[in-house]
């Protein structure tokens, strides 16, 4: 029998017990509606099971403080910019004979973006 579930990450925030699992979601749902994509955040506050974070960052998007961004077409959105910056690591480390040119060129590919619309390390 398989018994895969899913990684939680637990620590401690003071003497508090964190997941820090349901944090980054957190993350990743606040800045999706600040890149426009306000689905998620719309869905959990719906449902009643937005954090703190999540109903005044959407309090504040509806009171006009913080503004959706709407990115140019090719550019990516802060949500994947981190997966971008993963995805240029990765193939670093498993293409080690690869110029970094050919790298940010397979990465651009894969996520839609143009090259010139990320810079890595």
């Amino acid at each position: 029998m398989n018994d895969l579930r899913p990684v939680t990450w637990t620590g401690m925030r003071g003497s508090q017990p964190v997941n820090w699992s349901e944090e980054a979601e957190k993350r990743r749902i606040i800045w999706d509606a600040v890149d426009g994509n306000v689905q998620d955040l719309a869905d959990r506050l719906r449902e009643g099971v937005a954090s703190r974070e999540e109903m005044a960052f959407a309090a504040d998007l509806i009171e006009g403080k913080v503004k959706s961004r709407r990115p140019r077409p090719g550019q990516p959105m802060r949500s994947t910019n981190d997966q971008i910056a993963q995805a240029v690591f990765q193939f670093r480390a498993t293409h080690k004979d690869w110029q970094q040119k050919k790298i940010k060129a397979k990465v651009a590919d894969m996520f839609g973006v143009k090259v010139r619309s990320f810079t890595t390390c």
